[in-house]
């Protein structure tokens, strides 16, 4: 549960920070599509968490297939009525949707360095 703990908090470190950035340098569509890409980025990464905790201590992994393409077809079709309701940016959605995979390799790569030096979480 830490290192996920650690992944949400670095997300959203990168989220205020790009989003300030996106806000003030750019005009409002890149802003609103890359906290629209964050929002499916974090949530689905949350749901996938989550979901493969359970499945793991419980030994049920068809309801974890079955969620799985549930939160698809659920991702697909918000991104489908963001894309016809709302002027969304390719460019500021594809940024929203890696900074949250840009966040776990971070993380990771902090914990590995916080063993390694002995320093306490």
């Amino acid at each position: 549960m830490k290192n996920e703990k650690t992944i949400i908090i670095i997300s959203l470190l990168f989220f205020v920070i790009l989003y300030t950035v996106f806000k003030v340098f750019f005009k409002g569509s890149l802003s609103a599509s890359f906290a629209v890409g964050w929002a499916v980025s974090f949530f689905n990464f949350l749901g996938v968490v989550f979901k493969v905790r359970k499945s793991f201590l419980t030994g049920d992994f068809r309801a974890f297939f079955f969620n799985t393409q549930f939160r698809l077809l659920l991702t697909g079709l918000f991104l489908y009525f963001c894309f016809k309701k709302m002027e969304i940016n390719l460019i500021g959605l594809s940024v929203g949707l890696i900074s949250t995979s840009v966040s776990i390799p971070i993380s990771f790569f902090i914990d590995s360095r916080r063993k390694e030096d002995g320093t306490s979480a």
